[in-house]
């Protein structure tokens, strides 16, 4: 679990995030380093299956909770997939923003 307290336009607000992980399941080291970096856990933390942020705000004399599901997992399958699958597709071209993607 992890706590972040803030001052917000509408007084103070506390934000609560609720990790559920495993190690039981073992994945290649790139999507140790993608979970990684989307929960901002470090890397072996474990794989996310539930990620929640709660945040408590006070509003004049209410205490608000704002529930709020980042990630549920309901099935997890070890599968094989074309490699092609990964491939960039047909047309494709890197551009560095979407402005650039506009003025084509």
């Amino acid at each position: 679990m992890a706590v972040h307290q803030n001052a917000g336009a509408k007084g103070p607000a506390t934000t609560v995030g609720e990790f559920w992980v495993t190690n039981d399941i073992k994945v290649p080291r790139q999507m140790q380093d993608a979970c990684a970096s989307l929960t901002d856990c470090p890397r072996g933390f474990g794989l996310p299956l539930r990620l929640m942020q709660y945040k408590k705000q006070t509003v004049g004399s209410k205490r608000l909770v704002l529930p709020h599901n980042l990630l549920s997992t309901s099935k997890i399958e070890k599968r094989k997939f074309a490699r092609t699958l990964m491939d960039e597709p047909t047309g494709y071209r890197h551009v560095r923003d979407e402005i650039e993607l506009m003025l084509e």
